[in-house]
C-alpha cells in the first residue's frame, strides 16, 4: 500500500494542467482518505508528497529534457512519464474486491452459513434500480464485507443514489441497446445520458454550500491558494526588479519547496495523533503564509529573504498538508467528496477573477510591494474566515451526527 500511495503521488501532477489534471487531482485528494482511518494521516503524507517532489524534480528534469530533445521531444517524454499514472489510477479498486467473506452465524431471517446483505433489504423496494446494484454485489462471491482487521469503510462512505442511477441508466444503455437499431443515435444518447449525470452530480455538490462551515472551507481555501499561487509567480519578478537574478530567485523558490514538503509530511502524520490539533496547525498555516506575504517586500538582504521564504514554505505546507483532512475532521468523511468538489470549483473561479485583478493592481500603482500585500490580505480574511468557524458549530448541527445516529 506505501509503494502504491507513493507511485500515485509521484504521478499525481502540481498544479494541474487543464482538466485532466485537474480531475486526476481531485480524484486523488477525495479517494485515497477513504481507504484508511487509524493510518489516514500517514497516507496523506505520502501522497502529498507528490506534489512538492514535482516542483523540486520537475524544473531540472524539465530543462534536461529541452537542453537534450527540444521543446517536441521534451513534451512527448512528459507526456509519456504522465501517463504512467494510468497505471496508479488503476490500483483504486473498490475495497469490495480484497474483503474476505465472513460467514455469520444463524439469525432471524437469515440461513447459517450465509452471508449478511450488504445493503437491508428494507431499504430497497421491488422496483428499485438498487436492486440491480444488489444482484450485481452478490454476483462477487468472493467478496464481503470487512473483517475484523480489515478496513472501516461502510455504506455511510458509499453513494448508494449515484450507484442506484448508475445501475437505472445501466440497465436503460442495454435496453436500447438491445432494441435501437441504430448504433450511432445509441452512442449519442449515452453521451447526453453522462453528460446530464455529471450536471447533476456537480449541482448536487455545490449544494455543500449551504452549510456555513462548507461555505468557510470553500471561501477560505479559494483565497488562500489563489493568493499563496499568486504571490510565489510574482516573487522571481520582484527579485529581479529589486536588482536580484533569476537565480537568487529560483534558490529561494527551491528553499520554499523543500520547506513546504517537511511540513506537509509531518502536519499529515501527526494529525493521526489524537491530541494534534488539525485546525489550530490549519489557521497557523493561514497566519505563517500571511506574515510572511506581508514581510517579504519589505527586506533587502538576500539571506533574509530566503529565511522568510523557508518560512512562507512551512505555511503553505502545514494549510495544504491539511487541506483535505481538515474537511473530514469538521465535515465528516462521507460528505469529503461533495465539500472538495465545491472548493475546487470555487479555486478554479478564483484562477480567472483574482489573476487578473492583482495584475491590475500592479499596472495601476506599478509596485509589486502593494501587489503582495493585496495577497497577503486575502490568506489574512481566510483566517479570520476561519475565527468565526465556533460560531457556526454552535449554530448548526453537525452534519456527520444524523449519519451515526442511525446506526444501531
Amino acid at each position: 500500500m506505501v509503494l502504491f500511495l507513493l507511485f500515485v503521488a509521484l504521478n499525481t501532477p502540481s498544479p494541474p494542467p487543464g482538466a485532466g489534471g485537474g480531475a486526476a487531482v481531485c480524484i486523488c485528494f477525495t479517494i485515497v482518505p477513504l481507504y484508511f482511518e487509524r493510518r489516514r494521516g500517514q497516507a496523506n503524507a505520502i501522497m502529498m508528497a507528490g506534489v512538492c517532489l514535482g516542483q523540486i524534480i520537475g524544473p531540472p528534469l524539465v530543462n534536461f529534457l529541452q537542453a537534450e530533445f527540444g521543446y517536441k521531444g521534451a513534451t512527448i517524454i512528459m507526456g509519456a512519464i504522465l501517463l504512467n499514472a494510468c497505471v496508479g489510477a488503476s490500483l483504486f479498486h473498490p475495497i469490495a474486491w480484497h474483503q474476505k467473506r465472513v460467514t455469520r452465524p444463524k439469525i432471524d431471517g437469515l440461513q447459517e452459513g450465509t452471508e449478511e446483505p450488504l445493503v437491508p433489504s428494507e431499504a430497497l423496494d421491488t422496483n428499485s434500480p438498487m436492486l440491480a446494484v444488489r444482484r450485481g454485489l452478490a454476483r462477487v462471491r468472493n467478496h464481503s464485507i470487512a473483517s475484523l482487521g480489515g478496513s472501516s469503510l461502510g455504506l455511510s462512505t458509499i453513494d448508494l443514489p449515484g450507484l442506484a442511477a448508475l445501475a437505472s441508466a445501466a440497465e436503460d444503455d442495454n435496453g436500447d441497446a438491445s432494441s435501437s437499431s441504430s448504433r450511432g443515435s445509441g452512442t449519442i444518447c449515452n453521451i447526453l445520458k453522462i453528460l446530464q449525470r455529471v450536471w447533476c452530480s456537480t449541482v448536487s455538490d455545490l449544494r455543500a454550500l449551504r452549510s456555513p462551515r462548507a461555505l468557510i472551507i470553500a471561501v477560505g481555501g479559494t483565497l488562500c491558494i489563489n493568493g499563496y499561487l499568486n504571490f510565489v509567480m510574482m516573487v522571481p519578478f520582484a527579485m529581479q526588479a529589486g536588482g536580484y537574478t533569476l537565480q537568487d530567485a529560483a534558490f529561494c523558490i527551491s528553499i520554499s519547496a523543500v520547506c513546504n514538503l517537511l511540513l506537509r509530511m509531518i502536519v499529515s502524520t501527526l494529525s493521526d495523533w489524537p491530541r494534534f490539533s488539525v485546525r489550530a496547525c490549519y489557521m497557523a498555516g493561514f497566519g505563517l503564509i500571511s506574515a510572511t506575504m506581508f514581510v517579504f517586500p519589505l527586506l533587502t538582504d538576500l539571506r533574509w529573504m530566503m529565511v522568510v521564504m523557508g518560512a512562507w514554505g512551512c505555511g503553505v505546507g502545514a494549510n495544504m498538508g491539511l487541506y483535505n483532512l481538515v474537511m473530514i475532521k469538521v465535515m465528516g468523511i462521507d460528505r469529503l467528496p461533495s465539500v472538495f468538489g465545491s472548493c475546487c470549483f470555487l479555486v478554479a473561479i478564483g484562477f480567472i477573477l483574482f489573476g487578473p485583478l492583482i495584475g491590475v493592481v500592479r499596472d495601476v500603482s506599478g509596485s509589486y510591494s502593494i501587489s503582495m500585500w493585496v495577497l497577503a490580505t486575502m490568506v489574512l480574511l481566510s483566517l479570520c474566515l476561519w475565527l468565526l468557524m465556533p460560531a457556526t458549530k454552535e449554530r448548526g448541527a453537525d452534519e456527520a451526527a444524523p449519519a451515526l445516529a442511525k446506526k444501531p
